[in-house]
C-alpha cells in the first residue's frame, strides 16, 4: 500500500502507470477547483462522472486503454459479529434526489485488471474514517458466487485496526453494465473537463520505455 496525496495505491503497478496516478493525484481535482464554471472548490470530489472521465481521456491519451465502468459501491464496518454501520452508492432502488445520476462510475483498466475510483470523499464515515478518498486497486478474479443486488463483485478491500480488536471495514465493487443514463447527464459533457485533462497530460510530460 502506498499513498501518494490522497489516493492509497493497492497493487504491484507498472511504472506509467505509477507516474500517471501521481499526477491524478496531485492534480485532478486542485485543477477542477479553478475552473470558472465549477459550483464550489471542492464539487469535482462528490462527482464520479466528471471525474473519472477525465481521469479516463487522460489515461487514455497518454497510451492506457482505459474506460468507465458503472457499478454499486457497498461500506460495512463492523465490531466482531456487529454491524457498525454501512452505506451505499448507487444502489438499485434508492430515490433519486432531483436530477443526481443513481449510480458510481469509477476507471477500469483491464490490462492490468486496475479499477481507480477518485470520489469517495462523500462517503467516508466515523465509522471508517480511515477510507482513503481516492483509491486506485490491482483486481484479483476470486471467482466467488456471491452477487449481492444480482451483480457480479469487480473487487472487494477489507481493512482492520490493531487498536480496536474485532474491527473491521470492507468495501464492495459491484458491475453494473446497464446503468449506462449517467450519460445524459451535464457532468458528462466533454468541455467540462477539457482543461483538466489537458492540465494532467501536460503534467505527466513524455514517456520513454526503459
Amino acid at each position: 500500500m502506498t499513498k501518494l496525496a490522497d489516493m492509497t495505491v493497492l497493487g504491484d503497478m507498472p511504472p506509467k502507470l505509477w507516474k500517471a496516478l501521481a499526477v491524478i493525484a496531485d492534480t485532478l481535482h486542485p485543477e477542477f477547483a479553478r475552473q470558472p464554471w465549477i459550483a464550489h472548490a471542492d464539487k469535482s470530489k462528490e462527482s464520479c462522472v466528471l471525474c473519472s472521465l477525465a481521469v479516463a481521456d487522460f489515461l487514455s491519451d497518454i497510451g492506457f486503454d482505459a474506460r468507465v465502468r458503472p457499478v454499486v459501491t457497498v461500506l460495512k464496518a463492523w465490531n466482531g459479529e456487529v454491524e457498525l454501520h454501512s452505506a451505499g452508492i448507487g444502489v438499485p432502488g434508492t430515490p433519486r434526489v432531483e436530477d443526481r445520476w443513481v449510480g458510481h462510475l469509477i476507471v477500469w483498466l483491464e490490462a492490468s485488471k486496475t479499477l481507480i475510483d477518485t470520489t469517495l470523499y462523500p462517503v467516508i464515515r466515523p465509522a471508517w474514517k480511515e477510507l482513503p478518498p481516492m483509491i486506485a486497486a490491482q483486481c484479483i478474479d476470486g471467482g466467488g458466487k456471491d452477487r449481492p443486488f444480482g451483480l457480479k463483485p469487480i473487487a472487494a478491500l477489507s481493512m482492520t485496526d490493531d487498536d480496536v480488536p474485532g474491527y473491521e471495514f470492507g468495501i464492495m465493487y459491484l458491475d453494473n453494465p446497464r446503468n449506462t443514463s449517467w450519460r445524459k447527464g451535464g457532468d458528462a459533457e466533454a468541455w467540462r473537463r477539457a482543461v483538466v485533462v489537458a492540465a494532467m497530460r501536460t503534467k505527466f510530460g513524455e514517456w520513454q520505455d526503459a
